[in-house]
């Protein structure tokens, strides 16, 4: 899920500055770009793990290019990131990047956020492998993401979540996320691309 789009002129005021936005819908694909796209697909509730994968996770690393790349491509068919977008990503944002790596040592999940700016951040993009999804590791990544965020200050965690993408929509909803009041804006990320705005208060 993404809750960004990739193009930067369209993003947000605290990802031009520095951060960006996808979400990798929870089963879907396409939910978070600033969670919009979200492996949550096919959860539901709380996603809780069914089957805890043996999964690592770490900041990503420079070397990882190659594998976040096929990872991204994978999960996003009809939007990857760019190569330059999220070569810079890694480059700027490697504290606030977080894979997770299955035992053959593939990475298999992230998820991207943006370092605090004024109490605010983003999530930029949350990713899984379509054979690593029902296992909790969307909501994993979520909770250590959102963790890092508080303890680094973050008193405000915003996504843009597509209306239809439920499974997305119910992993936002509870880890605390609150729907915006205007609802579903229209064509938010382009012709036919409505947007919800998502937003969770959390205590530094």
């Amino acid at each position: 899920m993404r809750s960004v789009p990739c193009s930067p002129s369209s993003w947000p005021a605290s990802v031009q500055g520095g951060t960006g936005g996808r979400t990798a819908g929870i089963g879907t694909g396409h939910v978070i770009r600033g969670l919009e796209r979200s492996e949550a697909s096919g959860n539901s509730g709380s996603m809780s793990a069914l089957h805890p994968p043996s999964v690592r996770v770490r900041n990503v690393v420079g070397q990882d290019m190659p594998d976040l790349l096929r990872l991204d491509r994978e999960v996003f068919l009809d939007d990857p990131m760019p190569h330059s977008i999220l070569r810079q990503f890694v480059d700027m944002f490697a504290d606030h990047l977080l894979v997770a790596e299955d035992e053959d040592g593939r990475l298999c999940a992230y998820v991207l956020a943006t370092p605090p700016h004024r109490g605010r951040s983003w999530i930029v993009s949350l990713g899984v492998a379509s054979a690593m999804r029902r296992r909790g590791l969307a909501e994993q990544l979520m909770r250590e993401s959102l963790e890092n965020l508080r303890t680094e200050g973050a008193h405000t965690v915003l996504l843009w979540v597509e209306p239809t993408n439920k499974p997305a929509t119910a992993l936002y909803d509870s880890l605390g996320f609150v729907p915006d009041r205007e609802g579903p804006r229209p064509d938010h990320f382009g012709p036919g691309a409505d947007r919800i705005l998502m937003t969770l208060h959390t205590t530094p």
